[in-house]
């Protein structure tokens, strides 16, 4: 994959990681919105790249941590196609995984092309699942915490909140699974194509 991929992939997913942090965060009565869209400075030019900066690091942290976290869910989430295909993947390829992948980026571009965009829309749909399952939690969190200290708080905004994201986490799991075993599918069977030669 080239590092322009990585890079706008991991500022795609901080982007995303930034807007579910303010959401979460006025759904839960902190009005983050106001203070991240309109930063009062005199050379707003010069913002751009230190907030390009931060989003990509964001991205890149939120990446890891959705990563490590998926991995630990995958009995509770049912992720266990997911752990089947690579198991498979791993006793069919093993060590000839990169083999496989040097004879994609060698052969076919096209191939390598759609390999490389179906990782991208991987890593952006992990981090999406990664956020709606945390962006309820904390939400209850924060405005529980607000309810004790005697702060007002929209209980009901909440739950809609609570709920929408609830129904995410079906439709984003299931188009998780299917990506990330069609792509493991994609490299076995390019490989075997190769093979078979």
């Amino acid at each position: 994959m080239k590092t322009t991929n990585f890079f706008i992939d991991f500022i795609i997913c901080g982007v995303v990681s930034c807007f579910a942090i303010a959401i979460t965060g006025n759904i839960a009565g902190w009005n983050l919105l106001n203070g991240t869209l309109f930063i009062d400075t005199k050379d707003k030019a010069l913002l751009l790249p230190v907030v390009a900066v931060l989003v990509y690091v964001i991205g890149i942290i939120v990446n890891q941590i959705a990563d490590t976290l998926l991995q630990k869910l995958t009995k509770p989430l049912k992720l266990t196609q997911i752990v089947i295909s690579e198991e498979s993947f791993k006793k069919e390829l093993g060590i000839r995984y990169h083999k496989a992948l040097q004879n994609i980026v060698k052969e076919s571009q096209s191939a390598y092309e759609y390999l490389s965009y179906r990782r991208s829309v991987i890593r952006i749909i992990r981090i999406m699942l990664f956020l709606t399952l945390v962006s309820p939690i904390v939400t209850i969190c924060i405005a529980f915490i607000r309810s004790i200290c005697g702060v007002s708080t929209s209980w009901h905004n909440v739950l809609l909140f609570v709920v929408g994201n609830l129904i995410s986490v079906l439709f984003l799991r299931f188009r998780f699974i299917k990506l990330q075993v069609g792509y493991y599918n994609a490299i076995k069977n390019f490989y075997a194509k190769e093979e078979a030669k």
